[in-house]
Formats: structure tokens, C-alpha cells, sequence
């Protein structure tokens, strides 16, 4: 329901890291390029988790040994 009621405020919120003052930036921006950075930030995201999940792997490997 946040979702419906707000939604694309979210991802300008997101985008301006909720600084008020910021807005009217990405409101100026094209679709390609803040769609892009959307993209490559989720992609980033991904790449983040990966490595993390793979460190915690690690480490319960060498804590079991």
C-alpha cells in the first residue's frame, strides 16, 4: 500500500537521499539517465551482497576449522 500511495516519490527520495532541496535535479534529469543509474546501482547492490555473502561463507569455513 506504501508502495500505491506514494509511488514514484520513492525512488526520487532514494535518488535525492531525501534531501528536499535536491528534486528538482533529478525531476530535470531524462528518463534514460536516471533509469540508468537505477540500473547500475541495483546492479552494484547485487555485487555488494555477493561479496558479503561470499565472506561470511569464508569465515564460517576457517571458524569450523
Amino acid at each position: 500500500q506504501f508502495g500505491e500511495k506514494w509511488g514514484w516519490y520513492g525512488v526520487i527520495h532514494s535518488l535525492t537521499q531525501g534531501d528536499i532541496t535536491k528534486v528538482n535535479e533529478i525531476l530535470n534529469m531524462t528518463a534514460e539517465e536516471v533509469f540508468t543509474f537505477l540500473c547500475f546501482t541495483k546492479d552494484l547492490n547485487s555485487i555488494k551482497k555477493w561479496h558479503i555473502q561470499r565472506l561470511q561463507i569464508n569465515k564460517d569455513y576457517y571458524r569450523k576449522m
